[in-house]
């Protein structure tokens, strides 16, 4: 009687699928880190190609843990509206940001418009980059992925920081080209 030993194949080619899958996302992976290079490259190109109307759509997540063990995700989605290049309608979560005030209770329009600009591609890329060297500065050991519309303008399109195996921060970003 001759005993059958065709799982033995099964077996064999799940594992090579298994090397393969864990090899391929390695592979890719290892060649993604972004670099100040990279981040550059594609503020250049930004600054050459960039579209003088657009719409963003800003999907920004951050993980956190505090001191008493308790974790979550805080997740907030911007909407960015630039005309002739400057920012002209800004939504964080569907609403109008609160209003900044001085000490008289005064608004401080200035700020209020660079805080709303540091939510345009230029300002992302300003944030990226502060990030980056404060974790070079802190000695910080972390994975940030980039990845951008290098065909086209440059603008970021997706950017994961990792520390310590865990996404800390992740920003996905729309960018739609208006007319006007």
């Amino acid at each position: 009687m001759k005993k059958n030993r065709n799982w033995i194949i099964v077996f064999v080619v799940l594992a090579v699928l298994g090397v393969l899958a864990v090899g391929m996302n390695l592979a890719y992976n290892s060649t993604e880190p972004l670099t100040l290079e990279k981040l550059n490259a594609a503020r250049d190109l930004w600054a050459q190609k960039r579209p003088p109307n657009y719409d963003l759509k800003i999907i920004f997540s951050k993980t956190y843990s505090s001191s008493d063990g308790t974790t979550g995700t805080v997740l907030d989605k911007f909407a960015v509206e630039v005309r002739a290049g400057k920012v002209t309608g800004f939504t964080i979560n569907g609403k109008e940001p609160e209003p900044l005030l001085d000490e008289k209770g005064q608004r401080k329009l200035a700020e209020e418009q660079a805080q709303k600009e540091s939510y345009d591609i230029a300002g992302l890329f300003d944030s990226i980059e502060e990030l980056m060297e404060r974790d070079r500065r802190d000695h910080r050991t972390t994975y940030i992925l980039g990845r951008f519309a290098n065909k086209t303008d440059g603008h970021l399109v997706r950017f994961t920081r990792q520390f310590q195996g865990r996404r800390e921060q992740h920003i996905q970003v729309e960018l739609t080209t208006a007319k006007e």
